[in-house]
C-alpha cells in the first residue's frame, strides 16, 4: 500500500480519552483500561472513559490543551476527533476500539486486546499527514454514502441491543430489500466538471480509492491515504442473485470483480439528489445534509500521531 511518509515526531505525555460506548470498552470493561493507564510506560496527563455525551464535551476541552490526546473509540469517535483537530490544526492519536476501525487498519495500528497494553505503543511516535474528505462542510476520513448505506446504519442502530445471531439476518434482509431495483434513484453528478446521470441503489464516495481486491491487507483497505482524490462507487444490482452476490463480495472485500458496481476517481464531485435535504452516512454515522452535496479532498490536511514502527508488534 502506498502510504504517506511520516514527518516529525511527537514525544512526551498524553491525555487518554475513551468513548465508553465503543465495542472494546463494552467488551473489556472500564477496569481493564484503567489498569492499562496505570501500568503504561507513557506519562499520562489524564485518563477518562466517558459515555458519548460527556466524551464529546471532554474531547472539546482536551483538544485545546498543549498536551496531545489519544482518542479511543470507533470510526465515528475518531471522525469526531478529526473534525475538531482539523479545525485546530493539531495532531492526535488513535486507539481503535470500534467495529470496523478502517483508518486504524490503514495506518497499521493494532486493535485493542486484553493481552497487550496498547498505550505502550505510543512510547515512540511519529506524525503522519493524511487526506481528509469533505462532504459539504463535514469532514470524513473513510467514506460518505447516499442511499442504502445510511438507511442501513439507522436500521442497525435500532437493532443494536439484539445479539448478532438475531441482528445480522435482519440486517441482511433489510439490505437485500433496499438494493432492489424498485428502490433505485436517479442522481445527477458533476465530477471534475463532467456532468453525468446515474441510477443507483447506493452511492459511496471514499477519501482516496479502495483497493477492493482479495490481496488487500484488510476489507475496504485504501491504496493510499494521500492521493488527493475521491473514489466514487455506484452499486446497481438488477436481480436477487446480483444483490446476494454484491453483499457476499462486499463481505469478502472483492468488489473489483463485481459487475454491478461501477467506479471512477475525481478530485471533486457535486451530487443532486432531487431532495432539499439528504440522509448521508459520514464514516458510518447517518446525518441529514443540505443539497446539492459537495465532495472534495483536503490533501494531507490532518496530522495523526502513530506509533513508531519499532514499537509495533511484528
Amino acid at each position: 500500500m502506498n502510504m504517506p511518509q511520516p514527518s516529525g515526531r511527537a514525544e512526551g505525555s498524553f491525555h487518554i480519552l475513551i468513548n465508553a460506548g465503543s465495542g472494546s470498552a463494552a467488551r473489556l470493561g472500564a477496569q481493564a483500561f484503567q489498569d492499562m493507564a496505570d501500568k503504561t510506560v507513557l506519562k499520562v496527563e489524564s485518563f477518562s472513559l466517558l459515555p458519548h455525551d460527556m466524551f464529546a464535551e471532554k474531547l472539546e476541552k482536551l483538544a485545546r490543551s498543549d498536551v496531545p490526546v489519544l482518542v479511543g473509540g470507533g470510526d465515528g469517535s475518531i471522525a469526531q476527533a478529526a473534525a475538531l483537530h482539523l479545525k485546530l490544526e493539531k495532531p492526535f492519536g488513535i486507539i481503535p476500539m470500534g467495529t470496523m476501525n478502517l483508518l486504524a487498519k490503514d495506518l497499521g495500528i493494532p486493535l485493542v486486546t486484553q493481552e497487550a497494553n496498547i498505550f505502550d505503543l505510543y512510547r515512540q511516535t511519529r506524525i503522519q499527514p493524511i487526506d481528509v474528505g469533505m462532504a459539504n462542510d463535514q469532514p470524513f476520513l473513510c467514506a460518505a454514502a447516499v442511499g442504502t448505506i445510511p438507511k442501513a446504519a439507522l436500521y442497525r442502530e435500532n437493532l443494536r441491543q439484539l445479539p448478532d445471531l438475531v441482528m445480522m439476518p435482519r440486517l441482511t434482509a433489510f439490505l437485500l430489500d433496499q438494493l432492489h431495483t424498485a428502490r433505485m434513484r436517479r442522481l445527477q453528478l458533476v465530477a471534475d466538471g463532467k456532468e453525468m446521470s446515474i441510477e443507483t441503489s447506493a452511492l459511496v464516495i471514499s477519501n482516496n480509492s479502495f483497493a477492493l481486491s482479495g490481496d488487500a491487507p484488510h476489507k475496504l483497505a485504501r491504496t493510499s491515504l494521500q492521493d488527493g482524490a475521491l473514489g466514487i462507487y455506484s452499486a446497481a444490482p438488477q436481480t436477487l442473485a446480483e444483490r446476494i452476490r454484491l453483499l457476499l463480495r462486499l463481505h469478502q472485500g472483492k468488489l473489483e470483480v463485481e459487475p454491478s458496481v461501477q467506479s471512477f476517481q475525481a478530485t471533486s464531485v457535486f451530487v443532486k439528489t432531487g431532495k432539499s435535504r439528504e440522509l448521508v452516512s459520514i464514516d458510518g454515522e447517518p446525518m441529514l445534509m443540505e443539497t446539492p452535496l459537495s465532495f472534495r479532498v483536503l490533501n494531507g490536511a490532518l496530522k495523526i500521531i502513530v506509533p513508531a514502527s519499532d514499537t509495533l508488534p511484528s
